[in-house]
């Protein structure tokens, strides 16, 4: 069931920060710093501060694919 924070984006389902950091178990501040860092991009949609993360994404990380990246939850 989707959450009523979710937000799509071009078929993308976007969570945010704090649902990206409890799915993945880490503080946001490391969400932060891994967008800050290009590990985990974040999507601001609208041009707003706001950070919100590709479910698709947070996915990737927990099974373990990364493109290369060395993200481990």
């Amino acid at each position: 069931m989707k959450e009523q924070s979710e937000k799509k984006v071009e078929n993308e389902i976007l969570i945010t920060i704090g649902q990206a950091s409890k799915r993945l178990g880490i503080h946001i501040d490391t969400l932060r710093k891994w967008d800050e860092a290009g590990k985990l991009k974040a999507v601001r949609p609208l041009g707003k501060g706001w950070r919100r993360y590709k479910l698709s994404d947070i996915y990737n990380i927990l099974n373990g694919k990364t493109n290369g990246s060395t993200i481990k939850p």
